[in-house]
């Protein structure tokens, strides 16, 4: 076949090369955990080259590169996936992802302060200020998101989803409880706008059970099983999932998103109850290497 280095700044050239499928193999990297063909490529591809193998995964492509040379181990894994936002969404959306916060980190989220912390398997804001925390490398479209959550102090928290900072529209929308009551509002560079109906906020320092559908432009929101605010005017498509909130104390358990697309992919692996990394195409390296994947793929 002929060989392509992928964008490798190295002295690898592009050219003919004999590329044989060695084992089927299930990996693990950064991203997550793949079927994997491996691929051996031969004969070697610069003559410093002792070793040059590949493994790539359906619907991913390439996620870890391994290269022996008398200097020494290079390896590539893929830790974030840099394609469009519709390109992400149908490559690394599990089927499902869950967690009862019985860890010890926030390794699975992105926070723009310290103030978030997990105790006792409960995830909790600090209370003061803007408190922001996506969950990272997930990107969902169709999807039913639950939680449980207690109000214990302020009174403005969201439960933001199809966060899309990527493509047009640009944007997000969010179940928000603010000033005693419930809405859906969508926001985006030039504001934003209340998309649904308003009901009342449930009472605080209760645990209750949120849930969300989320359905092409229709979300549906419920509180204790019961319908409380719904829009069929929900304008992202895709994007990711996350919790803010504005001097306001909450805690959030048992979170549980499904991904309710019909050709949701199955190849990633959540890891059942304990969240699992996933996420695109960049290196992590042994050794000593210049060579890196640049750019957006």
């Amino acid at each position: 076949m002929e060989f392509q280095p992928s964008g490798l700044n190295s002295e690898i050239e592009p050219g003919p090369a004999k590329v044989r499928v060695t084992a089927e193999d299930r990996i693990s990297v950064p991203f997550g955990t793949f079927n994997c063909l491996k691929l051996d490529v031969e004969p070697k591809v610069a003559k410093y080259i002792q070793e040059f193998s590949q493994w790539i995964a359906p619907n991913v492509g390439m996620v870890k590169q391994k290269i022996i040379t008398a200097q020494g181990t290079q390896i590539f894994e893929l830790v974030d996936f840099r394609r469009n936002a519709e390109a992400i969404w149908t490559s690394i959306s599990p089927s499902m992802f869950q967690t009862d916060f019985n860890v010890s980190n926030l390794d699975e989220w992105i926070t723009a302060s310290e103030s978030w912390t997990i105790a006792d398997g409960i995830l909790s804001s600090g209370g003061k200020g803007k408190e922001y925390i996506w969950l990272k490398h997930y990107v969902w479209q169709d999807c039913k998101i639950s939680y449980r959550f207690r109000l214990i102090s302020g009174g403005d928290a969201w439960i933001s989803f199809r966060a899309n900072f990527i493509d047009e529209p640009r944007g997000f929308s969010y179940f928000q409880i603010d000033d005693g009551s419930v809405k859906i509002r969508h926001t985006n560079p030039e504001g934003f706008e209340t998309i649904s109906n308003y009901a009342p906020a449930p009472a605080s320092n209760q645990w209750h059970r949120m849930e969300c559908v989320i359905k092409d432009a229709r979300v549906d929101c419920f509180i204790d099983g019961k319908l409380t605010v719904s829009t069929q005017e929900c304008p992202v498509n895709f994007g990711m999932i996350g919790f803010r909130t504005l001097d306001t104390k909450i805690a959030i358990d048992d979170i549980r998103v499904e991904n309710l697309a019909s050709d949701a992919p199955e190849n990633v692996d959540t890891g059942g109850s304990e969240p699992k990394k996933t996420a695109s195409l960049v290196i992590t390296q042994v050794g000593n290497i210049r060579s890196l994947f640049g750019g957006e793929f």
